[in-house]
């Protein structure tokens, strides 16, 4: 490959990079009904939000037209019926929800990717503050629990003592 042709790449990479966050941002459920999963959470039982019409232009152009946006329609709960729409088959809540984690995940690493340095070393300073607060709220849990555990049993020997 010559300079030019790897230059051409990189860019048609960072442009589909582009669509991609641009069109799994708006999978991703929000406080509103303009995402197709908060719709589906918000609304789960009516036909509206659990139809996705292929014919509908904006479905078209900010969805369909990526490869990988049809394969993670149908990997939250959406069937291909017929060349006129997905409908979603599937438990709603834990499907959904999949599918935000999903979105969350893959929006992360492509927000990463376009964040300047001093915005990455704060991500990942947040990130492992998160990490060690996790680890540190799960130490707590488990103490709790011995505590509990020995409390009943401290209780089960006094009565058995009285």
């Amino acid at each position: 490959m010559t300079t030019t042709e790897i230059s051409e790449t990189k860019d048609w990479l960072k442009h589909q990079e582009h669509l991609i966050m641009v069109n799994l941002d708006r999978l991703q459920t929000s406080n509103d009904d303009k995402s197709l999963m908060a719709g589906l959470l918000n609304h789960a039982h009516e036909d509206k939000y659990r139809t996705i019409k292929k014919k509908n232009t904006i479905i078209q152009e900010k969805l369909l037209s990526l490869k990988t946006v049809h394969d993670f329609i149908q990997s939250v709960g959406f069937e291909d019926i017929d060349e006129e729409k997905f409908e979603f088959k599937g438990d709603h809540y834990v499907l959904v929800m999949f599918g935000q984690a999903q979105v969350f995940h893959v929006l992360e690493k492509i927000k990463f990717n376009y964040m300047n340095q001093e915005d990455k070393a704060r991500y990942l300073e947040l990130k492992q503050n998160t990490e060690t607060n996790k680890k540190v709220m799960h130490e707590r849990n488990e103490h709790i629990q011995e505590l509990k555990k020995q409390m009943e049993f401290d209780r089960k020997d006094r009565d058995v003592q009285l």
